[in-house]
């Protein structure tokens, strides 16, 4: 049986001129929502992050709760100098009832974008779990 699956649309994703705080906008089906995250040293890819949660976080009823734990940039080449840059994410999902938040990861490749990627890697650690709420 299929699960249903959690896939806003990102529909902005913008650094301010001053680079000193990322928004992100996300649509559900018509329901749009953003998210700012603060830029802390030159770190957007965090504040991406932050921003995607807060987005998400507005999508969600009550009870659930969405915080950045951490993002990370991993560079990796082969031989000849030729690799890939990867943003790994984990998010803390806390749900009424819990005594502990659960940890979701996920990651995506960097393609040109790094607030693109963030954004892209928040998503995918919440798209399979949060479906259920969102959809529901």
């Amino acid at each position: 049986m299929l699960q249903p699956t959690f896939r806003p649309i990102i529909s902005v994703i913008r650094v301010t001129p001053d680079r000193s705080c990322v928004e992100v906008n996300l649509d559900m089906e018509g329901l749009v929502a953003s998210g700012f995250g603060n830029v802390i040293g030159d770190d957007t890819m965090q504040a991406a992050g932050v921003a995607t949660c807060e987005a998400v976080d507005r999508l969600l009823p009550d009870g659930y709760e969405l915080s950045l734990a951490w993002v990370e940039l991993f560079k990796r080449s082969d031989d000849r100098g030729e690799g890939h840059a990867v943003i790994n994410v984990a998010v803390e999902l806390r749900t009424l009832g819990r005594a502990h938040p659960e940890t979701l990861l996920g990651a995506a490749l960097v393609h040109h974008d790094i607030e693109v990627a963030a954004v892209r890697a928040t998503l995918d650690g919440l798209t399979r779990r949060l479906a259920p709420a969102i959809l529901s």
